[in-house]
């Protein structure tokens, strides 16, 4: 049985000065207008983004994608907690801190190293 993705969206509203939580309220408002299967839960203490990636990948090792939302910090915690899972997920990562170091460096097209703006 073929069931659609779910996306888990780990927010880390504290980066780049509360602009991750920007970012989340505009992309939420994107997922429910298009219907798309998501839950989100935001990061309460450092390294509490660990801890959550690698629950969710235990949980759920198929048809699950989890995206970081946050800085470089945030994107480490995610990849540390997956790693730490006895199953392999795919990870997004949607650079909303102040750096975004990451995103910068890894010159993807697919990335956008840029702040949206409505």
């Amino acid at each position: 049985m073929n069931e659609q993705i779910k996306y888990y969206f780990i927010v880390n509203k504290w980066a780049g000065a509360h602009h991750s939580a920007q970012t989340w309220e505009r992309l939420h408002q994107l997922l429910v207008q298009n219907a798309v299967n998501f839950e989100r839960v935001v990061t309460k203490y450092p390294q509490h983004a660990t801890q959550l990636a690698q629950e969710i990948a235990d949980l759920h090792p198929q048809d699950w994608v989890i995206v970081a939302i946050g800085g470089d910090g945030t994107l480490l915690e995610v990849l540390n907690g997956v790693r730490r899972s006895k199953n392999t997920v795919p990870i997004g990562y949607i650079p909303a801190g102040s750096g975004n170091d990451f995103a910068r460096q890894s010159a993807s097209p697919l990335i956008h190293t840029q702040p949206y703006s409505n």
